[in-house]
């Protein structure tokens, strides 16, 4: 996964789950654990919210749009 905010991006590397319903019209959560509920977007993720480029928190904090890119590696989104 890629986030971007203007001019800064940061990757995660997550993982899907074949117990994701992506069913929250308002909320994308991903996660460290391995914990779904409709929420979580990815499972697995190897940084979590604190880990995440200060630059990028930054431009957020100021307002600037999320844009999330997802990309499926291998030949399943759902490996375990």
């Amino acid at each position: 996964m890629v986030l971007v905010a203007g001019d800064v991006r940061d990757e995660v590397v997550g993982r899907g789950d074949p117990r994701m319903s992506f069913d929250d019209p308002v909320s994308m959560v991903f996660r460290r654990s391995d914990y779904v509920d409709g929420r979580t977007v990815l499972v697995g993720c190897d940084k979590g919210a604190g880990d995440l480029s200060r630059e990028l928190v930054e431009r957020l904090r100021r307002g600037a749009p999320l844009r999330v890119e997802l990309s499926p590696v291998g030949n399943s989104l759902f490996k375990s």
